[in-house]
C-alpha cells in the first residue's frame, strides 16, 4: 500500500512560496538598483513587518535549499531579528556582512 505524503502546514507552504519567488518578486528591485551600493546601512524592505521567527525560518529555508544569496541576506537582515544562524551559507559571511549585521540587527540574542 502506498504511503501518504506528509501534509505541510500553511506556514511552511507560504514560506516555500516566498522562497520560490525571491528573485522575481521580493528582491528584484533591490538586486537591480541597490545591491552594489554599500553607502547605506538601513533598508526598509519587504520583510521588515514580518515577525522575527518568520524571517529566521525563511533564512533557514533558503540556506538549506542553497538559494540564499547576498541580496536576499541584505533584505532579510531586519532590525528586530533575534536569532541569526548562517551556518548553512557560510560562503556569504564576510567582513562587510558582519558590519551590516552589527548595524542593522539591533536586538540579536543568538548569532
Amino acid at each position: 500500500m502506498p504511503r501518504r505524503q506528509k501534509v505541510q502546514t500553511l506556514k511552511r507552504l507560504c514560506l516555500c512560496n516566498v522562497a520560490a519567488n525571491m528573485k522575481e518578486v521580493w528582491a528584484k528591485d533591490y538586486t537591480d538598483n541597490y545591491l552594489t551600493q554599500y553607502d547605506f546601512l538601513y533598508i526598509i524592505g519587504p520583510f521588515n513587518d514580518l515577525a522575527s521567527s518568520l524571517v529566521q525560518d525563511l533564512l533557514r529555508l533558503l540556506g538549506e535549499t542553497h538559494r540564499l544569496s547576498r541580496a536576499y541576506l541584505h533584505l532579510l537582515l531586519v532590525p528586530h531579528l533575534v536569532e541569526l544562524n548562517l551556518r548553512s551559507c557560510s560562503g556569504l559571511v564576510s567582513n562587510a556582512i558582519g558590519q551590516i549585521i552589527h548595524a542593522r540587527c539591533q536586538v540579536p540574542q543568538t548569532l
